[in-house]
């Protein structure tokens, strides 16, 4: 059986302001494991990201997937978690070192990347990251929020529904789903490049996601 590690794929970014997707990887396979149930998933806080979005998490997964959250103590931002002195958190890092028995999502408001083969990107800026399947994912708010320096930030409202919508794919690639290619309003379908389509996908899978789900149980 095989495990990856996937790219939230709801939208990546690349550091050059180029959009697009991001192929699968292989995970440590000494601590990978299949999860086809989740029934409970602890969010820790990694460096400053503020209580109320990681309020907004909490509700999002509880509310969607009807399990219980948990807030963990908040961790620090460590130089480990970097590709150098100077460079941005690497999402690898961040799950290897977070890949716990338990079923882990880390919320950081840090810019987080990973390195990108298609395009031979080593810092490729994402949204988020989680093995699939698997217990643990992260996610960031930095991009969603948009980029302030490009005059792209959005409101409270939009940047909610984004976050909510990211906590939810992720989760879903953790329980092993892969992207969705019925249904292009599905919430596992992935970006295509374009936050537009994030924006028009519903908060809700598929009836076909959802039936591998059930069958799962």
């Amino acid at each position: 059986m095989n495990i990856y590690l996937i790219g939230i794929a709801l939208l990546l970014m690349a550091c050059n302001g180029n959009e697009n997707t991001l192929e699968n990887k292989l995970p440590p396979k000494e601590k990978a494991a299949k999860k086809e149930t989740i029934e409970r998933v602890k969010l820790i806080p990694l460096g400053n990201i503020s209580n109320t979005d990681i309020g907004v998490a909490k509700l999002a997964i509880e509310n969607f997937f009807k399990i219980p959250v948990t807030i963990s103590n908040r961790e620090n931002l460590s130089s480990d978690l970097k590709n150098s002195a100077k460079g941005r958190y690497v999402a690898d890092k961040i799950l290897a070192k977070f890949n716990l028995k338990e079923n882990i999502m880390v919320l950081t408001d840090v810019d987080i990347v990973t390195k990108n083969k298609e395009t031979n990107i080593d810092e490729y800026g994402i949204f988020g990251l989680g093995y699939r399947p698997g217990n643990v994912c992260v996610i960031s708010t930095y991009r969603l929020k948009g980029l302030q320096k490009r005059g792209m930030r959005v409101g409270r409202e939009r940047f909610e529904e984004r976050f909510k919508k990211v906590c939810i794919h992720e989760i879903g690639h953790n329980l092993g789903l892969v992207h969705c290619t019925k249904d292009p309003l599905c919430l596992m379908h992935a970006a295509e490049g374009t936050i537009a389509q994030v924006d028009r996908e519903k908060m809700d899978f598929c009836a076909s996601c959802k039936k591998i789900l059930e069958e799962r149980k």
